[in-house]
């Protein structure tokens, strides 16, 4: 049975990491057609291959070495075997086929996003530096530019939106629940809190938090010489000479971040020297690249990789 165990997280650790770098490889280029196929495959894959996984899982948690196996390991493998075992039903897969399928086709849209503004042409990563810009007008212009990209394409977005949710909610209703969400939570591998949870904490948020947020809004507001409340785009200037932003280009940016870890200990200055050396940070903002950012783990290497969308503001930092 240990053996079982162990083999079977080998070959979990190589199927993920093929997996980690087939949709690094996409959200770097949307546009590349190896891996856009790629993922179309994976997108088809991994729900056929959960039925299997399942059919371990269960054989897992009902082992008589269970007590052994969880000495050994920890008792938390367990917990999230039974969320695993909770959040699948064969019934889904041809949904979550569709939803891997929808999701792919959201990023790519983003991606595609190219926005005139003045004399060039951005993609929406790019353009936060001019929703950034300390002249009232031209701030709002840009955030008027951007939006008419995503009122363009705004049938195109609510038909994937709309899709999703009705997608989703069939998958929490073969499962059994209400809805999505219950499923939604087992997914996301929440195995210390729930829905009862989150609710206390957006209770807490709006009682703590928006007193404290409002008073910062106001403050700005005075600062700019505006009034409260500020608007969607005089939200996004803090103060009237312009935001912080880094002080060099992202060259700079990662050298500072080499010496910082440098100094912080042998250990992290070796593992941030060979993540530059294997190119496991991509923080250029281009065209055909997804927007946001994300740590992605590669476990065959034991590294993570790093994705970004630099764009000359503090975010960079």
């Amino acid at each position: 049975a240990r053996q079982a165990f162990l083999d079977m997280d080998s070959m979990d650790i190589m199927l993920s990491s093929e997996g980690a770098i087939c949709f690094i490889r996409h959200s770097i280029d949307t546009g590349d057609e190896f891996y856009d196929a790629e993922v179309k495959f994976w997108n088809r894959f991994m729900p056929v291959i959960g039925e299997y996984i399942q059919d371990f899982n269960k054989a897992l948690s009902n082992s008589k070495f269970r007590a052994e196996l969880a000495s050994e390991f920890s008792d938390i493998i367990f917990t999230n075997i039974e969320l695993k075992i909770r959040s699948f039903c064969i019934e889904n897969i041809t949904l979550m086929q569709r939803e891997n399928d929808l999701t792919q086709e959201y990023d790519k849209l983003i991606a595609s996003a190219q926005i005139p503004y003045k004399d060039g042409v951005y993609t929406i990563a790019q353009m936060t530096p001019f929703k950034n810009d300390p002249d009232d007008s031209a701030r709002l212009a840009a955030w008027k530019a951007e939006g008419k990209w995503y009122k363009d394409n705004q049938d195109k977005l609510d038909s994937i939106y709309d899709e999703l949710t009705h997608l989703r909610d069939q998958m929490g209703r073969n499962l059994g629940h209400e809805n999505y969400i219950e499923l939604g939570y087992d997914q996301m591998g929440r195995n210390c809190y729930r829905q009862e949870d989150v609710e206390k904490f957006r209770c807490a948020v709006a009682e703590y938090i928006v007193p404290v947020a409002e008073k910062i809004r106001k403050e700005q507001a005075q600062r700019l010489g505006m009034q409260y409340p500020l608007s969607f785009s005089d939200m996004a200037l803090e103060f009237r000479n312009g935001n912080p932003k880094p002080s060099g280009d992202e060259k700079s940016i990662l050298e500072a971040g080499r010496k910082f870890y440098d100094e912080l200990s042998p250990e992290t200055g070796e593992f941030f020297r060979k993540m530059l050396d294997d190119e496991m940070l991509d923080v250029t903002a281009r065209k055909g690249k997804e927007g946001g950012g994300y740590c992605e783990g590669i476990p065959a290497y034991k590294m993570p990789f790093i994705f970004a969308n630099f764009n000359g503001t503090q975010g960079d930092v």
